[in-house]
């Protein structure tokens, strides 16, 4: 056998975990950028090898939430459905982990796509419903009979924008 590999064996059978007298071996670490200052130094072991971690850089914020009136829509729909089967079908890993990784990324970029293609829309109609909420309160401010007159309007309107917010 080869004297690397053999050397790789045993550094694999060497603990990298102590507490008392049990040891483990730590298998992965999850790793962040954001986790660096909670590392303190006391609890670093001087028998540890060190190792530098390259992390993508965030571009966004790590808090991202679709619409949920977006997976009413027959064409988001028929996009993720269309779009979680190409990702299945160009799927060339058996590890699950790496599968749900997948799907959750497909899961996040179709109501992205979606989502930037219908901003200018719903920015529109929200200005448009905001302008004659407006328009049904200056109106009903005229006499007390208006604004009974105008309420069921009113409702309707408000409930539109809360439908597009």
């Amino acid at each position: 056998m080869d004297p690397i590999l053999l050397r790789a064996k045993q550094v694999q059978d060497l603990p990298t975990f102590r507490r008392g007298s049990s040891t483990s071996v730590i298998d992965f670490i999850f790793c962040s950028p954001d986790l660096a200052p909670l590392i303190s130094a006391p609890w670093t072991d001087p028998a540890l090898l060190s190792i530098h971690l390259t992390t993508k850089p965030r571009r966004t914020s790590p808090y991202w939430r679709a619409r949920p009136q977006l997976s009413a829509l027959p064409a988001f729909q028929s996009h993720l459905f269309k779009a979680l089967a190409a990702s299945k079908s160009a799927s060339t890993t058996d590890s699950p982990q790496e599968q749900w990784d997948a799907v959750k990324e497909v899961i996040k970029k179709v109501p992205q796509q979606i989502g930037h293609k219908r901003t200018p829309f719903l920015q529109r109609s929200l200005r448009h419903l905001q302008s004659r909420r407006t328009q049904l309160l200056r109106q009903s401010k005229a006499s007390p009979w208006s604004r009974t007159l105008l309420l069921p309007d009113l409702l309707q309107v408000e409930s539109s924008i809360a439908r597009v917010q």
